[in-house]
């Protein structure tokens, strides 16, 4: 059974090969989806790069706990490091 198969694409590898409008579409058929990955990945490669002009506004309801002795509150932590990013407006 798998002698068949290496045989059946052999046969088929060589006749590809013969014929040059089947080698375009070949080449056609393995290069357009590159074509488009990179267009795609070039064009979301940085989301983050044109968003300084967005405004943003923040609603912190945490009231945090006291855990170990320690007073904790991620919400303001979170605000902290949003107010520093100055990627986003």
């Amino acid at each position: 059974m798998l002698k068949s198969i290496i045989k059946v694409f052999k046969r088929d590898m060589k006749s590809t090969l013969k014929n040059k409008m089947t080698m375009l579409i070949v080449a056609g058929v393995c290069i357009l989806p590159s074509l488009y990955a990179w267009v795609n990945i070039k064009e979301c490669w940085d989301p983050y790069g044109n968003t300084n002009n967005i405004p943003v506004a923040i609603v912190n309801e945490d009231k945090g706990i006291k855990f170990r002795g320690q007073d904790l509150n991620a919400g303001n932590k979170i605000v902290e490091k949003l107010k520093d990013n100055h990627k986003i407006g």
